[in-house]
């Protein structure tokens, strides 16, 4: 079996997959196509939308139907405790023409510091905190 330097195989990305269903946080390998995502997800529908955690900035590719769903969970806050997200996530990077790129492992590494364990209403599970808009 071929990999990278980083342990990828050939072909795929690596992400953080934010699963609130598992109550895991855990980097992935995925297929860079909408299937994949559909089904770590567990969606029918995506969006992507930019944000910032920590030093970093990544595309968070989230179910879009997420909040119609019943029993919704939130997988992540802003800096002051406000639900950013709900439903599962994945972390991704993207270069400078947009294009999904694989996580470094300086970016996993920064993602495990703003990870947090919550109890609420669903339970306890794992999400991520300080999550917030690009600054322009």
């Amino acid at each position: 079996m071929l990999v990278n330097s980083n342990g990828v195989k050939p072909g795929l990305l690596r992400c953080i997959l934010v699963d609130v269903n598992a109550d895991e946080i855990k980097e992935v390998q995925c297929e860079d196509k909408l299937e994949s995502f559909y089904k770590l997800l567990g969606c029918d529908f995506i969006d992507i939308q930019e944000r910032k955690i920590g030093n970093f900035l990544y595309d968070v590719i989230c179910d879009d139907e997420g909040l119609l769903k019943n029993g919704c969970k939130i997988s992540a806050f802003d800096k002051n405790f406000e639900p950013m997200f709900v439903g599962n996530l994945l972390l991704v990077n993207y270069d400078e023409e947009g294009n999904t790129q694989s996580l470094s492992q300086e970016q996993i590494d920064d993602v495990k510091k703003y990870t947090i364990t919550i109890i609420d209403k669903n339970g306890v599970r794992k999400c991520l905190k300080d999550v917030q808009y690009r600054e322009y």
